[in-house]
């Protein structure tokens, strides 16, 4: 009986560390339900054009965070209801979402319901967390992940002889637990470990276990190959340096990211209409590809990254070639998204063609979030704005329903504001 009681006493003070370190994992249930419940992807090898071998997936999955903010949406659903804000994006988003499905528009769902899982995330955390100081419960809980990847990915390396290297493999814990997008979204994880371990050193904090997560991260991203998140680990030092020297307050770090996005968004689009269909147009668009990324080690992997950066500059440029007026109140109408089934790869222009203006009421809604922090956690908040909307331009990432609950739930943990759901 003693024992059962300290048993309740222990999950009652760290229940927060166990809830963070189920949505912090990197554990993915597949769509295919023909077989009951599964939670290895079915990955396999395949030739490509070079001779080697690449990972692909049979089904899409959900990562299981999902379940646990669905669970708690439903407990919280009255709270979540009473919530303005909530409301108002719902409606909006549930609008569009009809009327992409009554045009035969079925991606617009994805997209819609990716965009509301940060933002209930975030409310719910807030909630959970109730004015408590959460900031080393969520650290533990995202040390705890970090390590106990590192570990089993060489277990997996040097005794069953799978993975990639001896510090990064495509499972988690088992090898029946395949990570689902291993090389787009789950690097995040790594550069959110760098933020928080940088802060950490900054304040002189946790300072072993901060350069353990430091180096730990900085080692395994490297074999993501995520350009997005190995250059923006690259770039923190940087960043620290502009974010000394600027002394700007989140709001304008906020809309000189938004900006910049916005800006090359423009650029890719005019740039090619100046020059017309054309010799001159694969010009234009390598020469902005080239211009937004920094250059890798080789000449293979450079001209991926061309390849990769120029279909993201020609859907710019083709979406906007064929934009009428009436795209202005329906834009998935747009003959270019139509027959785009698969995402435009620029997590701006995927918004704005499913769900038009309501891109803005969204963006308004993460400007609060980004911006409602504690003081002392600001350049965590700084650093997680500049990869989530300086990446928008790259892939999809704030609305990414395992980018978004973490994200949600660390800006929760970091919030300045009242925890009650208004």
């Amino acid at each position: 009986m003693i024992k059962y009681d300290k048993l309740n006493i222990f999950l009652r003070e760290h229940y927060l560390i166990f809830l963070f370190v189920i949505i912090l994992s990197p554990i993915f249930i597949s769509l295919d339900f023909s077989q009951g419940l599964n939670f290895d992807q079915f990955i396999f090898k395949s030739s490509n054009l070079g001779g080697g071998s690449e990972i692909r997936y049979r089904y899409p999955s959900i990562p299981i965070s999902v379940l646990i903010v669905s669970v708690l949406s439903i407990y919280n659903l009255k709270d979540l209801l009473s919530n303005k804000k909530i409301q108002i994006l719902s409606f909006l988003v549930i609008m569009y979402i009809c009327l992409n499905l009554y045009f035969g528009i079925t991606r617009a769902a994805i997209v819609g319901s990716g965009m509301m899982f940060i933002i209930v995330s975030y409310y719910i955390f807030l909630r959970i967390i109730s004015n408590r100081n959460a900031y080393k419960d969520f650290y533990i809980a995202l040390s705890f992940i970090i390590i106990v990847k590192l570990l089993f990915d060489i277990y997996f390396y040097q005794i069953q002889g799978i993975g990639k290297t001896a510090f990064l493999t495509h499972y988690f814990i088992s090898s029946n637990f395949a990570i689902y997008n291993f090389y787009d979204y789950f690097p995040f994880i790594y550069f959110l470990a760098t933020a928080l371990s940088v802060h950490n050193l900054l304040r002189r904090r946790y300072l072993i276990l901060s350069l353990i997560v430091l180096v730990v991260s900085n080692v395994a991203i490297i074999g993501t190959e995520s350009r997005l998140f190995i250059y923006s680990i690259y770039l923190v030092p940087f960043l620290y340096i502009f974010y000394q020297f600027t002394k700007l307050s989140l709001e304008r770090y906020f809309y000189l990211f938004l900006f910049v996005s916005l800006a090359i968004i423009l650029i890719c689009n005019f740039s090619v209409f100046i020059c017309d269909v054309g010799p001159n147009t694969e010009f234009v668009l390598t020469f902005i590809a080239d211009a937004t990324c920094i250059s890798p080690l080789s000449d293979q992997l450079t001209d991926s990254l061309n390849r990769s950066l120029l279909a993201r500059a020609y859907n710019i440029q083709q979406y906007f070639e064929n934009f009428s007026l009436v795209n202005l109140i329906f834009p998935f109408l747009n003959e270019y998204r139509i027959k785009s089934s698969s995402s435009l790869h620029n997590e701006l222009l995927e918004i704005f063609s499913f769900f038009g203006f309501v891109i803005v009421y969204y963006l308004f809604l993460l400007k609060q979030i980004f911006c409602n922090t504690k003081r002392e956690f600001k350049f965590i908040s700084y650093l997680l704005m500049f990869v989530l909307i300086i990446g928008t331009l790259m892939q999809i990432n704030i609305s990414n329903p395992y980018i978004g609950i973490i994200t949600g739930a660390i800006l929760a943990v970091i919030s300045s504001g009242s925890t009650k759901i208004r």
